[in-house]
């Protein structure tokens, strides 16, 4: 399968975006959107169960977000129109999903586990914090 370089230097903008992204969405999947803040009390449980719930959508909406900044570069030659940077941040966004889901796979067949340091959801190890007995 050959690469066709030219393709990816015109569009490093959405390449960039997606690697950025995709990072960005695991640290918010990880450490914001948590399964314990979802099923906590109080109404701000229901904010964070819908941002649980929504994270498939969450790359899509931070991209078509990005493409609303000015001065965000389009590649490829596309018109520099706002509905055109939104639609291609957007795809940047998608992409990064793709993109995280075959690393994740690569990843699997060589028996590494794929998690970002410090953002890992399961439960830290019980310490026993109480003093020692008088011998």
């Amino acid at each position: 399968m050959d690469i066709n370089f030219d393709f990816v230097l015109a569009h490093w903008p959405l390449f960039a975006f997606a690697l950025l992204c995709m990072v960005v969405i695991q640290v918010f999947k990880m450490a914001v959107w948590t399964e314990k803040r979802a099923t906590g009390p109080g109404k701000a449980a229901a904010f964070f169960w819908w941002g649980r719930k929504t994270l498939s959508l969450q790359a899509l909406i931070f991209g078509a977000l990005v493409g609303l900044i000015p001065g965000m570069p389009i590649g490829g030659g596309f018109t520099d129109t706002i509905a055109s940077k939104v639609l291609y941040y957007a795809v940047g966004g998608v992409l990064s999903t793709f993109l995280f889901n075959v690393l994740k796979g690569f990843a699997k067949r060589r028996g590494i586990d794929l998690r970002l340091p410090g953002l890992d959801e399961k439960k830290p190890p019980e310490i026993d914090y109480r003093e020692p007995e008088d011998l």
